[in-house]
């Protein structure tokens, strides 16, 4: 009998931990936000965001299209390639308008781009990171906050490769499911 109610309580003891660790390791997603992406606020110009990334440089995304670009990342063993988008330029621009002047430029898009390969550890990573997405599908999550939304998918790029990307960008009325 003692065995019994000891191994009850055990149990229920154990129960308890569990989902007190499920709702502190999901607290931070619940009560937080993402300003944008690392030290990047949405909205920053050109100038500002040299002062948080030094390193960043103006050249073309993975469609030859005007963007920022950072030296690439690591998370776990996966290395990914940083672009950044301006809105108004580029791939953010309209089709037949010029891009505005750099000192117009406002940051509006992060997209991290690798081997598709790498895009499960990178589910995991992004889950232990922010908490269960929004939305899941097999090749698409989608994790909501105040102010950013990021974006895990499998998308087909030029030279018909297929690629993972996640995508930060500002959260948007309609992005709240």
């Amino acid at each position: 009998m003692k065995f019994s109610v000891a191994l009850v309580v055990a149990l229920a003891l154990s129960a308890g931990y569990s989902a007190l660790a499920a709702v502190k390791g999901n607290a931070h997603r619940e009560a937080g936000d993402l300003k944008g992406w690392t030290n990047t606020r949405w909205g920053m110009t050109l100038e500002d965001l040299r002062k948080v990334q030094p390193r960043v440089t103006i050249g073309v995304d993975y469609f030859g299209l005007t963007a920022g670009k950072l030296p690439d990342v690591t998370i776990g063993d996966s290395t990914l390639q940083v672009f950044l988008d301006f809105k108004g330029v580029g791939g953010s621009g309209t089709p037949g308008i010029e891009d505005p002047q750099q000192p117009e430029w406002r940051l509006s898009r992060v997209e991290l781009m690798t081997d598709v390969r790498d895009c499960s550890r990178l589910t995991e990573a992004l889950t232990a990171k922010y908490g269960k997405p929004s939305q899941s599908e097999p090749d698409y999550h989608l994790w909501i906050f105040p102010t950013t939304t990021v974006r895990q998918v499998i998308s087909l790029i030029k030279g018909g490769a297929d690629k993972c990307f996640i995508i930060y960008h500002p959260t948007v009325r309609s992005d709240n499911l």
